[in-house]
């Protein structure tokens, strides 16, 4: 219990500060979706800022640096109260981290962004356009063009644990806490500025963000978009579809192929957006030398045998697929290799680079493609790498046949003829997926294969083993799978 006398900021002094970087946050931060370390040793946790917010009471933005085994890393935690018999958002007691006391007063120190006086004071201090002395530097709260907030809206929280945190205010505007930070261009900002500003419409307006300014270093903190009425995303929407067909035998796929080839549309559409040339080199489209296909190589070939590690450690002695993977480990890496020098001659340009179901809105007969800001687990000057758009593509379809898997492994149990008629029409509405995106992306009813896309869906593949290694330890088998499959194909005979 901390006892405050009488600030919020006591919290971070004295011996409250020793208890809570050296007891409460240790223990606190390996249960949170997004701290990037989980399964590593936490050496230090180090409270770097703490701000109280304009406008508000007993509620501060902390920003605090863990030191694990691969090294430190810093996250933004807001911090508040809720008082015992007051009101609170859904998800304040269950994100607690320890009680409080204040004389007579009790109630939990929680992650502050499940209090509703965080949007108030988000929203209040970017309508005025604040800049807040924060240590040795400044919190800068900037509004865009279309900014029309007040700070009244009423907060609905979407979800307890995302990676990162996002709610939003009175269906006008989405706010979004970026959890993990990093200085330097966020390519979330960057990349629907020159989206929008070229005319590609199918990505939310930003209306402001929230920043922190230390000397010639800026690392962005909060973004907020204009909220857009949409039907869910497109991994809720995909496996409601996947429950539905099932059950229903008159399902038809028709609806969904709407949904897919529109969305393959789209995303070529943005793709054209970005090969146009243009004078800003941040967006210059890039021929791929063949020392650039060399590299890329490497970097799938690096995946791989991360994620083979993975699978030669887990538990997967009785799994087929893990016992091919790792018997062809050495041709698989020379085959990724070789396909690699392909790309030379192919045009990089910027790109989505972390695409998947749960980054499309589905809005009526339309989509819209959010979250731009890239893989959160690699430095932003990577995120804001130019690569084939390909690697897109391989992520949209990786995503199809991960919901068909995730699916399958939640279905409850039927008799078995039953079973047997399911995974018959999963099966066929992953083909059906696949080629309804392919046919939107390529515009033509038969798309036409493309060598490469197998390298990039290769690598996709090895990155979601590393991600459930790390995050559900007991749905590894699902990528696996996958990376199996796409492995027999690459490497260009049956994996024996």
């Amino acid at each position: 219990t901390f006892v405050l006398r009488p600030a919020l900021t006591d919290v971070v002094q004295g011996a409250n500060l020793d208890a809570l970087e050296k007891d409460v946050l240790p223990g606190y931060l390996p249960h949170r979706r997004w701290f990037g370390a989980k399964g590593e040793k936490i050496h230090r946790v180090r409270v770097m800022q703490a701000t109280p917010l304009p406008a508000a009471e007993d509620l501060m933005l902390t920003e605090i640096e863990v030191t694990t085994d691969s090294g430190a890393a810093i996250y933004t935690l807001p911090l508040g109260i809720v008082w015992e018999a007051e009101p609170a958002g859904p998800f304040a007691s269950n994100l607690a981290l320890a009680k409080v006391r204040r004389g007579r007063r009790v109630g939990l120190l929680t992650d502050g962004f499940t209090l509703n006086a965080f949007s108030t004071s988000i929203i209040a201090a970017l309508r005025d356009n604040a800049t807040i002395p924060a240590g040795g530097g400044a919190l800068e709260f900037s509004s865009h063009a279309g900014f029309d907030l007040e700070p009244d809206a009423a907060p609905e929280w979407l979800a307890a644990e995302q990676s990162n945190s996002t709610l939003v205010l009175g269906e006008r505007a989405v706010l979004k806490v970026l959890r993990k930070i990093q200085p330097g261009i966020h390519p979330d900002v960057e990349m629907v500025r020159y989206l929008s500003e070229n005319g590609y419409e199918n990505v939310p307006a930003i209306l402001g963000d929230v920043s922190r300014i230390d000397g010639e270093k800026k690392s962005l903190l909060m973004l907020v978009q204009r909220f857009v009425y949409n039907q869910g995303d497109g991994w809720q929407w995909t496996l409601g579809t996947l429950e539905r067909l099932a059950t229903d035998v008159d399902w038809s796929f028709s609806n969904y192929g709407n949904f897919a080839r529109n969305l393959g549309r789209r995303l070529a559409e943005m793709h054209e957006t970005l090969a146009r040339p243009t004078d800003d080199p941040d967006f210059t489209p890039e021929p791929m030398d063949a020392a650039s296909a060399e590299q890329l190589g490497e970097r799938v070939a690096a995946q791989l045998r991360s994620a083979l590690d993975l699978v030669a450690g887990a538990s997967l002695n009785d799994d087929e697929a893990a016992g091919r993977l790792l018997s062809e480990r050495d041709g698989l890496i020379e085959r990724v290799r070789a396909a690699a020098r392909d790309a030379e001659g192919r045009m990089r340009t910027r790109i989505h680079g972390d695409l998947h179901l749960g980054q499309v809105l589905v809005t009526g007969s339309d989509v819209m493609l959010i979250d731009f800001e890239g893989e959160p687990t690699k430095p932003l000057d990577e995120r804001r790498g130019k690569d084939l758009p390909l690697r897109d593509v391989a992520g949209m379809l990786r995503s199809f046949d991960y919901a068909v898997a995730v699916a399958e492994q939640q279905r409850p149990a039927s008799a078995e003829t039953e079973e047997i008629r399911t995974e018959e029409r999963y099966a066929r509405f992953r083909e059906q997926a696949v080629e309804a995106f392919l046919a939107g992306y390529q515009d033509r009813d038969e798309p036409a294969a493309d060598p490469m896309l197998d390298l990039f869906l290769l690598e996709k593949a090895a990155y979601e083993v590393a991600y459930e290694a790390a995050n559900r330890p007991d749905w590894i088998g699902v990528p696996v799978a996958g990376l199996a499959q796409v492995a027999t194909r690459l490497i260009g005979k049956e994996m024996k």
